[in-house]
């Protein structure tokens, strides 16, 4: 009985050592998914859209779980802003920009493998009545960022 036990143990551990695994690529890479999910196991679907459009129609996404794809840079002192492009980010064109607001325990989380660039959000987005942005994404389901 223990040498059966000793060739299934053996044969399990050289099968793992030496089996092909195939890693899978992808071309992002998330550092913070939560609630991505709804009660019937299926991925919530987020309408993808530019800031640009976003700004221009922010009447049509009030409330609405959303993906937007801008550059940001992220700092746990102050409220982020997603700008849609670098350029924008580094002449602060304010314009250009919504908020990015996630409590400060979660952007620590994120900060760890990703503090500045471009990165796709997925969450809830909001009018604002706000001089710097005109929006902003809340309740942030999912950040990914390119590889």
């Amino acid at each position: 009985m223990k040498l059966i036990k000793a060739f299934f143990l053996l044969l399990i551990i050289s099968s793992k050592t030496f089996g092909q695994i195939e890693k899978t690529k992808t071309d992002t890479i998330n550092v913070y998914s939560i609630d991505v999910y709804n009660s019937t196991g299926t991925w919530k679907d987020a309408e993808k859209i530019s800031i640009e459009n976003l700004l221009k129609n922010p009447k049509k996404y009030q409330r609405k779980l959303v993906t937007v794809y801008g550059y940001i840079s992220l700092n746990p002192d102050k409220l982020n802003k997603i700008y849609s492009s670098k350029e924008s980010f580094e002449k602060q064109k304010n314009e250009d920009a919504i908020f990015y607001a996630q409590f400060t325990e979660d952007t620590y989380i994120v900060m760890r493998k990703f503090k500045e660039g471009y990165a796709r959000f997925t969450g809830l987005f909001t009018m604002v009545d706000d001089e710097e942005c005109k929006g902003m994404i809340y309740e942030i389901r999912r950040i990914d960022i390119p590889k």
